[in-house]
Formats: C-alpha cells, structure tokens, sequence
C-alpha cells in the first residue's frame, strides 16, 4: 500500500546513483579508448573501482578465465609424492636416489 501510493506520487524506491549519466558515458568513453585505467577514472570520479565497473556496459568488460590448477605429472621432470616416496625421472631425497 505504501509502494503504491509512493509510485503515485512520483516516487522510486532505491539508492541514487554514485555517477550521473553524462560521468557514467564518459566513464565508457575513458575506458573504451583506453585512455584511461579503470583505477584512474575511479580517481577522476571520487569512487571505487567497483563502482566505475558496475557503470561500464556489461560487453565491454572482458572476463579473466578462471586460473586452472597446473598438477604435476609423473614423467614430466618435475618430482610428485605417491606413498611418501618421490616419483618422476631424478626423484631423491636427502641424496637419495629412489629406483622404482
């Protein structure tokens, strides 16, 4: 009831925000030529990155992919652990060289 009678008398519920759309376009257009790095347009602003990134158009920000784990292989040089012996061409421990 209270929404309703908000909405009719023009108002809208929300946080304002932190960037006008004429700072929002420029923002785009900052970052979109590469002028400028997002921490700097945030500087030039008086904002957070975060909040320059929720500004920027969703297309024009490219996603880093996600990092894969890099898992030791046996037989490609570098030493792994099965059983508490190391494995792998030229494993040793302690001057040891293990024979498998």
């Amino acid at each position: 009831m209270r929404l309703a009678s908000a909405r009719a008398r023009g108002r809208v519920g929300g946080r304002r925000p932190k960037l006008t759309a004429g700072q929002a376009a420029l923002a785009q257009q900052l970052y979109d030529t590469r002028d400028k790095t997002v921490q700097q347009i945030a500087d030039l602003f008086g904002v957070p990155r975060s909040t320059v990134y929720g500004h920027l158009k969703g297309d024009t920000v490219p996603r880093r992919p996600k990092k894969t784990l890099d898992r030791a292989q046996p037989g490609q040089g570098r030493s792994s652990v099965c059983h508490g012996r190391p494995t792998g061409p030229g494993a040793w421990v302690a001057g040891v060289i293990w024979s498998a």
